[in-house]
């Protein structure tokens, strides 16, 4: 059980870089930016996209989590005599503990998140108070699953995961409902679907042709009339549905 869990605690390591190290890394340094620029909504709108790509990076982490034991396996082969040098007993033991310790990978994604976006305004007493609180509860719950409730193996890694789960609730209620540390750093609309932004310019190529007006003594202006304007206006509209559909993809691969 003791090669199991750290094995699959490895696995862990290794697979939490994506998040750690790529995600919340990112997000430190735009948020940064926004924050220096004094663009608070911009702020908000990064920590939405960061969410949404761990969500989506938390998946096949997961499902990794789940075959920790047959991929670490297979990478470590056999020995001389054919044997592998991870047996069948401790993978499947790895298995169980990834797949119980995945159930944790998408809150913890999500506190790391938020951290980053908290530290970037300069708060931290928050995080500090949740993982206080939740400290000796993980003590707690890592003695009532193995002892108590006599789940052996299977309880450290619930243990984790159950206060993993607590510690991204607790900041959330925190920060979204009992102090609503975001409203000052939070745009009006989720970022993926605000379709506000231009996304084509005024007029296109299906628009009417403005008609340029010339004098002698004073520059080119542009002379449309009014059912000029409402035809342009309706074909601009028509024209920038395919674009606006294609937005919220546009706005995660800036993100990314």
């Amino acid at each position: 059980y003791l090669a199991a869990a750290s094995l699959a605690s490895v696995w862990q390591a290794l697979t939490w870089i994506i998040i750690q190290q790529g995600i919340c890394s990112a997000l430190s340094t735009l948020c940064a930016q926004a924050w220096g620029a004094q663009n608070k909504k911009l702020l908000g709108s990064w920590l939405q996209l960061s969410m949404v790509l761990a969500v989506i990076c938390c998946i096949p982490i997961a499902i990794s989590l789940t075959f920790a034991g047959d991929l670490m396996q297979k990478i470590a082969g056999t020995d001389e005599s054919g044997l592998p040098f991870i047996d069948d007993a401790t993978a499947n033991n790895v298995n169980l503990f990834g797949a119980v310790s995945a159930v944790g990978a998408i809150p913890a994604a999500l506190f790391g998140c938020l951290n980053s976006y908290l530290v970037t305004m300069k708060i931290t007493a928050p995080q500090l108070w949740c993982c206080l609180v939740l400290l000796p509860m993980n003590a707690g719950l890592n003695y009532l699953f193995l002892y108590k409730l006599e789940l052996g193996f299977v309880g450290s890694p619930l243990a984790t995961a159950a206060t993993r789960t607590l510690l991204c609730v607790l900041l959330f209620y925190y920060v979204f409902v009992f102090r609503k540390i975001h409203r000052e750093a939070w745009p009006e609309r989720f970022v993926l679907w605000d379709m506000s932004a231009p996304s084509a310019p005024l007029l296109d190529f299906q628009s009417p042709r403005p008609s340029v007006v010339r004098t002698r003594d004073s520059p080119a202006r542009v002379n449309l009339s009014e059912a000029d304007l409402v035809e342009a206006e309706t074909a601009h509209a028509d024209s920038a549905v395919g674009r606006d559909r294609l937005l919220p993809l546009r706005r995660l691969l800036t993100f990314l």
